[in-house]
């Protein structure tokens, strides 16, 4: 996935030196809340899961799970 850095300058915005438009910055925002928001639905089941394994299950079996749970995690990243 590409990675585009907006800068703010003097109270406008700036892609590759194009001034752009305000809609084009609120709809770059939107989208950026939204990102962040699946973010921490994600971040906040994910804290829960991990409570719930370390009180099930043995520390042998937690690692197991763990290392399975972060090869899917991994492989969602990029969908």
């Amino acid at each position: 996935m590409k990675i585009q850095r907006f800068d703010y300058y003097d109270e406008d915005f700036y892609d590759n030196g194009r001034l752009m438009g305000n809609d084009e910055v609120l709809i770059l925002l939107n989208q950026a809340e939204n990102k962040i928001d699946k973010l921490q639905q994600r971040s906040r089941k994910l804290f829960f899961l991990e409570k719930v394994i370390s009180q099930m299950l043995p520390i042998e079996k937690q690692e197991e799970l763990y290392n399975r749970l972060d090869l899917e995690l991994i492989r969602d990243e990029h969908d």
